[in-house]
């Protein structure tokens, strides 16, 4: 009898003993497996009230990338700068690992196509062209756009879910004549923006992935050039429809 309980208090021994180092090894493997061998960041831990620690790992991204958007009937072509900061857990459930954070992305307006959305129906500007942009590459403007982001990783792939505010100082070029010079619009458009990401990582050091962003925007401030018919231009525009899609290429910092 007192064999057998002797060889029970060795056996519940070894499993308070052993558990913390099974943790342990349980947690590193799960470190190693999502930050690959590059990847650096940080540690975040917590806790709930049952005393359940929670860890999660913070990433820096920095990215580059290019994108076509239409904000009514102009249609904008822009390389981008931009820097994202998520936290995903470390712990996946199902193979799945949740994160959320912010994505800033700076857009750099290139080129222009289309018409502008400035300028009243039946009213001469005063322009060659009408309400035609010039197609001309160079700097015409730049923007930001600032959305929460919500989203779950499964092995290399992800896809999130995107909600923010979108900024837009634009500069529409126009032909006046062969013995003038060109001349410009500046205006400004803004707005609540929603969409959807996705893409693919390596190493959760580098990545790539699409994003397409949808919205309403408003114009509250419009300033023609010389020889655009200053009447001819709307003082303000509501609700234009706003889409944009892009192809970024990022790298964990």
């Amino acid at each position: 009898m007192v064999k057998k309980m002797f060889l029970m208090f060795v056996l519940a021994g070894s499993v308070v003993l052993g558990a913390p180092s099974n943790n342990q090894k349980s947690l590193g493997d799960a470190k190693k497996q999502l930050l690959g061998n590059f990847a650096s960041g940080s540690i975040l831990s917590g806790s709930n009230k049952a005393g359940n620690v929670a860890r999660w790992y913070l990433f820096n991204e920095g990215h580059l990338g290019y994108s076509y958007s239409s904000i009514g009937d102009l249609n904008l072509h822009s390389a981008d700068i931009g820097y994202s900061v998520y936290i995903t857990a470390i712990k996946s459930a199902s193979g799945l690992r949740p994160y959320i954070g912010t994505e800033i992305t700076a857009p750099i307006y290139l080129k222009f196509t289309g018409n502008s959305n400035a300028f009243l129906d039946g009213v001469v500007n005063n322009l060659p062209g009408g309400s035609k942009v010039m197609q001309d590459i160079g700097f015409n403007g730049w923007g930001v756009q600032v959305p929460v982001i919500v989203g779950v990783q499964a092995r290399y792939f992800y896809i999130q879910g995107m909600v923010g505010y979108a900024y837009h100082s634009l500069k529409e070029p126009y032909f006046v004549s062969d013995v003038q010079n060109d001349t410009s619009l500046e205006h400004t458009y803004h707005g609540l923006t929603y969409g959807i990401g996705a893409g693919v990582k390596v190493s959760n050091v580098f990545s790539v992935g699409l994003r397409y962003v949808m919205g309403q925007m408003t114009s509250s401030s419009r300033t023609p050039g010389a020889s655009i018919n200053a009447n001819a231009v709307r003082p303000k525009d509501f609700k234009e429809d706003y889409q944009r899609i892009s192809l970024i290429f990022g790298v964990v910092f």
